[in-house]
């Protein structure tokens, strides 16, 4: 009902686990364009494979490349733009670069997210840093995306949630509060969001 044949998808955080596996998923059943936002940088795609050239280059951000060159097998018509969810004016300035180039996007699908391992501790080490950290592209990303996209009549939104809102978990405190706050903010939205969902998956 929801996805269409053909249609272009945008997926943030579109190098995570989740992210991938849904970009293939999209490409391969729906025939679909699929933009992806992160916030790292990635070395263009006439990088030289040479080990030279690799050791010159951040290893998460070779990863990073390698992830996205090995997505775009078989010709999948597959974007890569780079922006932070949780910077409104940066991530507004690319979705209107986006429909610039690409025409207009049908779905959301929020992926982004930090599992950065420094920012899972004990409550007792838990701070205001650590926080916002988890905070940025969970809570602020899902507000921007609502102000920015409110308007544009998409076919649908999905937000990733994590069952840690309901189960918790040892040093899940921010990370399970920061999705907490998304499954409240669209169940209390239901009114206006009919077409969004918030999806809780097992493991981060």
């Amino acid at each position: 009902e929801y996805l269409k044949e053909n249609k272009t998808y945008l997926i943030t955080g579109g190098l995570g686990k989740v992210g991938k596996i849904l970009t293939t998923y999209l490409c391969d059943i729906y025939k679909s364009k699929v933009i992806i936002i992160g916030r790292r940088i990635i070395p263009s795609e006439n990088l030289s494979e040479s080990s030279s050239n690799e050791q010159k280059i951040d290893s998460r951000l070779m990863e990073a490349f390698k992830d996205l060159e090995k997505l775009k097998e078989g010709n999948r018509p597959i974007f890569y733009y780079n922006t932070d969810v949780s910077d409104y004016n940066a991530f507004n300035e690319v979705i209107e670069k986006i429909e610039s180039e690409h025409g207009k996007i049908s779905g959301v699908i929020h992926a982004a997210g930090n599992i950065n391992n420094l920012t899972f501790k004990p409550i007792e080490k838990l701070d205001a840093k650590i926080a916002l950290k988890q905070f940025q592209p969970k809570v602020q990303g899902t507000i921007n995306l609502n102000i920015i996209f409110k308007n544009r009549n998409l076919d649908f939104v999905w937000i990733t949630s994590s069952l840690s809102s309901v189960l918790g978990g040892l040093t899940f405190g921010a990370y399970s509060v920061a999705n907490a706050f998304i499954d409240s903010f669209v169940n209390n939205k239901r009114e206006d969001l009919k077409n969004w969902f918030c999806i809780n998956l097992d493991g981060i």
